[in-house]
């Protein structure tokens, strides 16, 4: 969005426009799939406002390696982010414990990158 990978700024409108463009998908009647590294709770909470709204079923996959996989990962990359930054975003990612935040009424599905299907009672 702002032309540079590094430039790890203003994430506010970078999920804005996130969400807009899939609001915008579920008025069109299309399918969508949202990809995101670094989706935290309220981000999914939103989601899955809009996706209530516009009468969506939403299947979250989680893959979610070790933090120790996440570190060894990010040493042999060329933009190395310090170990802060991704011990505060692993701990910060959306949980099957976090359904409570969804709107009531929302219908969640959930697989985890084990491929164990939780299924998510309507709230």
């Amino acid at each position: 969005m702002f032309g540079d990978e590094s430039a790890q700024i203003d994430h506010a409108r970078v999920f804005l426009v996130f969400r807009s463009l899939i609001a915008q998908a579920l008025y069109d009647d299309r399918d969508v799939v949202a990809d995101s590294t670094a989706i935290h709770r309220e981000n999914v909470a939103q989601l899955a406002t809009i996706g209530q709204f516009y009468n969506a079923r939403i299947l979250i996959v989680e893959v979610r390696p070790s933090l120790e996989t996440c570190k060894a990962r990010n040493a042999s990359r060329s933009r190395v982010v310090p170990e802060d930054v991704i011990d505060r975003m692993y701990t910060a990612l959306i949980t099957q414990n976090d359904v409570e935040r969804f709107p009531r009424g929302s219908v969640v599905d959930w697989v985890l990158s084990n491929g164990t299907r939780l299924s998510v009672p309507r709230i």
